[in-house]
């Protein structure tokens, strides 16, 4: 580029608006930074691999009508994230396999949550158990059924649905 050039360009003056820069984080609205929105962003971009996504209608979960710390523990079950003797044992943790309550059964989510006998009480207590035997919500897994219940239930009814997996 000439030199003459490079001079005017110099000389054009700013607008007396131009500030001085500051740090903006493109991905809030406001330009400031949340730890959602980073949070998102690392999902978006830097995980992205179908290893770490599980498919399932998650906001039906945290619309339910319950405690927010219900409504987590619901998340964790169907992200496979609490201690069943069955994960522990994938974990290479040593204990027996079976239910300690009544022995006859492996203790995974689906056994604990929907099939022990100690969670039939609390079912039939809640008055949901016969809304949980229909035929729409026999799963092989407690995260399908709770994506269909959460799906087909109305919000009260997926709400004490939540109480009763967390009591």
């Amino acid at each position: 580029m000439a030199k003459d050039v490079a001079e005017r360009i110099l000389e054009t003056p700013l607008l007396s608006s131009v500030r001085e820069d500051k740090v903006v984080w493109e991905e809030e609205i406001n330009g400031c930074y949340s730890v959602k929105s980073g949070y998102k962003l690392v999902m978006r971009y830097i995980i992205g691999s179908d290893k770490y996504h599980v498919v399932g209608n998650w906001n039906d979960i945290w619309k339910a009508q319950a405690p927010h710390k219900a409504r987590h523990l619901l998340w964790r079950l169907c992200r496979g994230c609490l201690p069943t003797r069955s994960r522990l044992l994938e974990r290479r943790v040593e204990c027996t396999l079976n239910c300690p309550v009544y022995d006859d059964e492996i203790e995974d989510e689906l056994h604990i949550f929907f099939r022990c006998a100690v969670a039939w009480d609390s079912w039939c207590a809640a008055c949901l158990s016969s809304a949980l035997h229909n035929v729409a919500y026999q799963q092989t897994n407690a995260m399908d059924r709770i994506f269909a219940v959460c799906s087909n239930e109305s919000s009260d009814t997926v709400g004490r649905v939540v109480i009763t997996v967390v009591s």
